[in-house]
């Protein structure tokens, strides 16, 4: 296609490259080369976004330089050359890859923070969240880190074996057995 420099500067003035473009067979990048090549300026993305607001842009100015045509021509794709086949090597096989093991189950993100705000504790006594909704997991200050990671070891692999692991409805009928949380025995403290 044949176009010379002023027909080229009204085309991609009235309507962004990468609408021009496509009716030209080429792609947006390659008509902002031309254009740079030959002079012809053209309006950036603000201008279109500052016109489809309603907003007042100016149009760059097309500087003065010869008015030749310019030749476009549509871009075509190269067919790829078709790989021969190997002889006497058989195609070779991928083992099948181990699913993706997560490094976390879901449900412990953010549970640790949840368990160290705590109600006060004496050394030695387990830790007493003020949030409920949380994994039933009864730990010290000193062993939660391995707490945890026991946890997430058997949440993981009870979801490999195809069990959910998740937080029970309180409407269900389940009730834990009750853990001693001190050493030695005193008032009953009800969370």
């Amino acid at each position: 296609m044949q176009l010379t420099r002023f027909d080229l500067y009204q085309r991609v003035c009235a309507r962004p490259l990468s609408k021009v473009a496509p009716e030209l067979g080429i792609s947006g990048t390659a008509l902002a080369g031309i254009c740079k090549h030959y002079q012809v300026p053209y309006p950036g993305s603000g201008y279109w976004t500052r016109t489809s607001l309603g907003l007042p842009a100016e149009l760059p100015a097309l500087p003065e330089a010869s008015d030749e045509t310019i030749e476009i021509t549509p871009s075509t794709q190269k067919p790829r050359p078709k790989r021969a086949p190997e002889e006497g090597s058989a195609r070779k096989t991928r083992r099948a890859a181990k699913p993706h093991r997560p490094a976390r189950h879901a449900l412990l993100f953010g549970v640790e923070e949840h368990l160290r705000k705590t109600r006060e504790v004496k050394e030695g006594e387990f830790l007493r969240p003020y949030k409920r909704i949380l994994p039933d997991l009864i730990s010290s200050e000193t062993a939660l880190h391995r707490a945890l990671t026991i946890a997430n070891d058997l949440y993981l692999a009870l979801d490999e074996q195809g069990y959910r692991v998740h937080i029970a409805q309180a409407a269900g009928d389940l009730h834990r057995i009750h853990v001693k949380e001190q050493e030695v025995e005193r008032k009953d403290r009800k969370y």
